[in-house]
């Protein structure tokens, strides 16, 4: 819920102008707006993103095995749970 209220003041904020105060860690005018998270920003810092292209990544190490080993892991846990479930003589 809190959240919800934030996005919505952030919202109004953008819509007034206040995107800029918001951004360059200037503090609120009003009081209905006190509770949103502010950042200050070093004005001499070039901010950048990049968008990742995740197939370009290597394989994780453990993806080769990964689908043996869980059919194995299933397969031994299952008998153990059916050893486990048989009355004791």
């Amino acid at each position: 819920m809190v959240q919800i209220k934030q996005a919505e003041e952030f919202s109004k904020n953008k819509e007034k102008g206040g995107f800029l105060n918001l951004i360059r860690g200037n503090k609120p005018t009003s009081s209905a707006n006190s509770n949103l998270i502010y950042y200050k920003m070093h004005p001499e810092e070039i901010y950048t993103s990049i968008l990742l292209k995740y197939s370009s990544f290597p394989k994780p190490r453990n993806a080769e095995n990964f689908e043996k080993e869980l059919e194995g892991l299933t397969k031994s846990t299952s008998a153990l749970s059916i050893v486990a479930s048989r009355p004791i003589d």
